[in-house]
């Protein structure tokens, strides 16, 4: 739990100095995003199997957790396109191909 404030902390820091001085490419900022959130995704496991709860609960807490694997997951594609369109921010959604 330690490890997911200490990366939205390091995120936030890291959009005040990019916002203040722009110390390097703004894709660095996109990779906060699939961090956090799979980290938050461990702390929820974390939690989940150190607690006994109903079933309800549990299921609950198993449903939150997949939803920050998969957030994880779409925010490591917009890294990925952020870090594949260079200095300028991406388009989202994409353009449609013709």
């Amino acid at each position: 739990m330690v490890a997911t404030a200490l990366t939205g902390l390091l995120g936030v820091l890291w959009y005040v100095a990019w916002t203040v001085a722009a110390p390097g490419p703004v894709a660095l900022g996109y990779l906060f995003m699939p961090v956090s959130m799979a980290l938050g995704g461990l702390s929820v496991r974390s939690l989940r199997r150190a607690t006994t709860m109903p079933p309800a609960g549990r299921r609950f807490w198993l449903l939150l957790e997949i939803c920050c694997h998969l957030f994880a997951a779409g925010f490591t594609l917009l890294a990925v396109a952020a870090v594949r369109t260079g200095p300028e921010l991406p388009a989202m959604p994409r353009p449609a191909r013709r």
